[in-house]
């Protein structure tokens, strides 16, 4: 049975696409999740847009056209992407010259016969906000999914996506595609006109389901290569790559900055509230923000590798990171690396990984990785190794979330093997669970 929401696939075109001019950083995963939608069967009422710069502009818009003359004038990278011209040719498409959608007065009245508006599309701090924002203004509720939406950098989409949610809850609602789906399929399988909660187990009996992006859990101790696996993964794949082990660098370049001594936990745990810690992403690389300021090349050292280990024994350090590790998860497909995500951070990860290899190998990379990069500085191979060992140690040993192998995760042992073995092995278990094609 079909509801009456009316979806909108917003101008995806190719120069949406991830490495052209005006490449959205997630315009993968959300053409995906859009054609999950499309699949679903639970639309009749579907609209397409796409932007098309002004034919007669007038004030800004002649700049705008001046500035942008060769993508106006490029007819492919102005086409809808090739994967939804199928579903395109199913339902009304419309040109628009504006930024918001209900510029459009077609649209404006099949708006009006709507339970709710539903956006996709791109771009989240462009298209998508403006329409989302004259949904609003025009009465029409809205349904944001923010997996099935783009922006131009993670951390802007996800302001966008703010901005959208401080109208919540009375004339938006974000959620994921999968949530979406599933309360559509929960409202209907009830028999009820009611709109009942997905996580509302009682109404038809049923048990309460769980978040549907596919989550990659990679679990080990330092040097076995898993944040290089995982960076290469999420390449591969088009999925979000999360370095945990980059974020508790990032604050120990905080308690080092501030002179603190690293063994005392309450003078750490007391300082955290004066530091912000945020990511952003930049050619595919992520960054590392620490009060605004980017300490990506600072957080490699032995140094800050120590201080790190040390403090992310302590409870309050782990709990002003886990939210926002879990949230990430919750919204995307992620790849995330650490010492405890399997177990903490991402139990219900639907491949858990633990990355292992023999101590002296572990070393080795190590060395080279910061000979090669300058900052080998006075450590030498014994050092390495005596360190390495003296972290498990710790890691393994610590009160709050240890290093460990959940007990469903798959063990790896890439002591002998080159990176492609390592990628090759994890792809063909993520295709042996159905989690990718």
């Amino acid at each position: 049975m079909k509801n009456k929401d009316l979806l909108i696939v917003i101008d995806m075109q190719n120069v949406y696409r991830e490495g052209e001019a005006w490449g959205c950083c997630r315009a993968g995963e959300a053409l995906r999740n859009i054609i999950k939608l499309l699949e679903s069967g639970v639309f009749e009422d579907v609209v397409f847009t796409r932007f098309d710069a002004p034919a007669d502009p007038e004030g800004s818009w002649k700049e705008y056209n001046r500035v942008n003359k060769a993508i106006n004038e490029d007819q492919r990278l102005n086409e809808m992407m090739e994967e939804l011209k199928p579903y395109a040719g199913r339902y009304p498409m419309f040109s628009k010259s504006t930024y918001s959608s209900f510029e459009i007065p077609e649209l404006c009245n099949m708006a009006k016969k709507a339970d709710h508006v539903v956006l996709t599309g791109v771009v989240a701090e462009c298209c998508v906000l403006a329409t989302a924002m004259s949904a609003i203004d025009k009465g029409f509720p809205v349904i944001y999914l923010s997996d099935a939406v783009s922006g131009l950098s993670p951390e802007t989409e996800k302001e966008a996506e703010h901005v959208v949610s401080y109208l919540a809850p009375v004339q938006t609602e974000v959620m994921s595609t999968e949530e979406y789906i599933r309360r559509h399929a929960h409202l209907h399988s009830c028999g009820t006109g009611e709109n009942v909660h997905p996580s509302d187990n009682t109404a038809c009996g049923g048990a309460a389901e769980h978040n549907k992006n596919v989550n990659i859990a990679i679990d080990g101790p330092s040097g076995v290569g898993k944040s290089t696996t995982a960076k290469e993964l999420a390449r591969k794949l088009g999925f979000t790559y999360i370095d945990t082990g980059a974020m508790f660098r990032t604050l120990a370049v905080y308690f080092i900055r501030k002179g603190l001594d690293i063994n005392d936990e309450e003078s750490i745990v007391a300082s955290l509230p004066e530091c912000s810690v945020d990511i952003s992403y930049e050619d595919g690389k992520q960054h590392m923000i620490l009060n605004g300021e980017d300490v990506t090349g600072l957080i490699r050292t032995e140094e800050v590798s120590h201080a790190a280990s040390v403090t992310s024994s302590y409870a309050g350090v782990r709990k002003k990171l886990l939210e926002m590790q879990r949230d990430m998860a919750r919204s995307h497909d992620v790849i995330m690396d650490g010492r405890d995500i399997g177990t903490v951070v991402l139990p219900e990860a639907q491949l858990k990984l633990f990355i292992s290899a023999r101590p002296e190998v572990r070393a080795k990379r190590r060395y080279d990785q910061l000979r090669a990069s300058g900052r080998l500085g006075d450590a030498t191979l014994e050092s390495i190794l005596k360190d390495m060992e003296e972290r498990d140690y710790r890691d393994s040993h610590r009160a709050n979330a240890p290093l460990m192998k959940a007990e469903d995760a798959v063990l790896l042992d890439n002591s002998d093997m080159t990176e492609e073995e390592v990628l090759e092995a994890i792809i063909s278990m993520l295709r042996d669970r159905k989690l990718i094609d």
